[in-house]
């Protein structure tokens, strides 16, 4: 609902308006379909629609294997700053990849449990049976699990009738994942690309691929990572011009013994290059040692991705 004053959004039930504080109305009031209001954008960009009807269109396609609905939100989540909180089609495929390290999962759509991520656990300080509040309302931890994808190990994650709930949004999902039959290759794919561009106008499918693509997420976390990069390669490269520095200044009198005994000059800086490209790879290799046993902390982009889909249906 939104607030006839100041035009903010509001949960229906609230008394007052979080912004201006206008009393608000309790009941929702009751709008023709021409003149509600257009179709809400999620924090992540994607247009939530009614999953029903398309989700049959798609599961009739004889290339289709399985469709599972998808809602994604950014939410408030108990003292830390805003979390995906992801809603997935319950004992759909989507969950399939994930391996729970603590707990249970949800029993069922009705139980207002949740799962998280090994980031989110550790970010929130939560494990199995403690109690989490999302705006709000306060959701049981049923579990921690453990992804290939850096988004989904930190995010919250319930049931999709639960995020519906949740969001106000009975029946509609962000994307709609569609897993292909074995052996429909390439032309099975082209296949259900031609027959929602023909028959569901106002939807793209895309495959993971492309997803990643399009996702701001990603491009966000490549343009941290390339300035990461340079910026400890700028340290880095300083780092060993001020220690050979120092070493040449302290070593004035011996290179002048050399230069004495008849080096050349071009075989002096030779020497002293040769041993920066020595200490620079060993700084590498031991920094390249020490990171690779935090592999928690390691951000890889190319795992941002709905790897378990081959297709993702969303409204344009």
């Amino acid at each position: 609902m939104w607030c006839p004053a100041c035009g903010a959004e509001y949960r229906i039930g609230s008394e007052r308006c979080g912004d201006c504080r206008v009393a608000l109305v309790t009941e929702p009031p009751e709008i023709e379909a021409e003149t509600a209001k257009p179709v809400w954008v999620t924090e992540v960009g994607v247009s939530t629609f009614g999953a029903d009807e398309v989700q049959g269109r798609l599961a009739a396609l004889p290339e289709v294997a399985q469709v599972a609905g998808l809602l994604s939100e950014m939410l408030g989540v108990g003292e830390a700053p805003p979390m995906f909180v992801f809603g997935w089609a319950q004992g759909s495929f989507l969950w399939d990849h994930l391996a729970l390290r603590e707990g249970r999962w949800p029993r069922d759509d009705a139980e207002k449990a949740v799962v998280l991520g090994v980031l989110a656990a550790e970010v929130l300080h939560k494990k199995a049976g403690d109690t989490l509040a999302i705006e709000a309302e306060s959701y049981l931890v049923a579990g921690v699990f453990q992804s290939e994808a850096l988004v989904e190990n930190g995010a919250v994650l319930m049931t999709l009738s639960q995020a519906q709930r949740l969001n106000d949004k009975p029946g509609k999902v962000n994307i709609l994942n569609v897993k292909l039959k074995p052996g429909a290759g390439e032309a099975g794919a082209e296949r259900v690309r031609e027959a929602v561009r023909a028959s569901m106008p106002g939807f793209s499918a895309l495959s993971s691929g492309q997803v990643v693509q399009q996702n701001a997420l990603v491009k966000i976390t490549k343009a941290m990572s390339a300035a990461t990069i340079l910026i400890a390669g700028l340290v880095g490269a300083l780092g060993v011009f001020n220690t050979m520095l120092m070493s040449v200044s302290e070593r004035t009198r011996e290179i002048g013994v050399l230069l004495a005994l008849g080096w050349r000059r071009a075989l002096v800086v030779r020497l002293i290059l040769l041993e920066a490209a020595a200490l620079s790879l060993l700084g590498g290799v031991a920094g390249c040692m020490l990171g690779g046993d935090r592999k928690s902390t390691r951000l890889n982009s190319s795992h941002i991705t709905i790897s378990y889909a081959v297709f993702c249906l969303k409204k344009k």
